[in-house]
Order: structure tokens, then C-alpha cells, then sequence
């Protein structure tokens, strides 16, 4: 039985900027699918080079929400995003962002009043 072609609809994060104050950042990479077999249910991957033999099944999948928390240190990231089908159908998105850390401490400025 044909199936229409699995969709990726949505993906996070996408050509932002996380930020926080420590060394490791976590980042959630976020997928929302749609049509395909089951209507979007599929299993997600990721990957930081996009060759077949390294993608990394996602922790929560098996759905039409996938989610997958990463902790990354200070740089630009670019990630391969694949999504298959029961039916056998994919989809592949690439996604990037950056992460700035931010972990001086605070300056105290005392100027002294007249």
C-alpha cells in the first residue's frame, strides 16, 4: 500500500543563538512530521557530518514529536536531520545555530559620590 512522502514541518533550534551562562549548553533539537505512514509517525536522527553511518536515533521518537537534548560547548553547529517512516519514506533537513557561553563573573563599578 503507497504511502504520500513523509514531511518535516518544523524543526528548532534553526539560524538562532543559545545562549547561557555555563560551559555545556543544553540545546533541544525539536522535529514536528507530518503525512508519511501513520500520518507523520516516524523515527528521527541526527548527525554532525550527514553520513548515513553516523546519524543518532533521537531519545524521545517513535511519534510525530521528536526531541533530542544536547549539551555543547561555545561554537557554531551545523546538524543533519533525518526522519523515516514506517512505510519506508524520509525526509532530511539540515539545521545550524550557535551557542555563546557567557561564564565571568559580574563586575561591581563603585564610583564615589560628591
Amino acid at each position: 500500500m503507497g504511502t504520500q512522502p513523509l514531511v518535516i514541518d518544523s524543526i528548532k533550534p534553526n539560524d538562532t543563538t543559545i545562549s547561557d551562562s555555563t560551559d555545556a549548553v543544553k540545546v533541544t533539537l525539536e522535529v514536528e512530521t507530518s503525512a508519511g505512514h501513520k500520518e507523520g509517525e516516524s523515527i528521527c536522527y541526527y548527525s554532525d557530518t550527514g553520513n548515513e553511518n553516523d546519524y543518532i536515533k533521537f531519545f524521545e521518537t517513535q511519534s510525530f514529536e521528536h526531541k533530542q537534548d544536547l549539551f555543547l560547548t561555545e561554537g557554531n553547529y551545523d546538524y543533519f536531520i533525518k526522519c523515516t517512516d514506517f512505510g519506508g519514506n524520509s525526509d532530511y533537513e539540515t539545521i545550524n545555530f550557535d551557542v555563546e557561553t557567557d561564564t565571568s563573573s559580574p563586575q561591581v563599578d563603585r564610583k564615589s559620590v560628591v
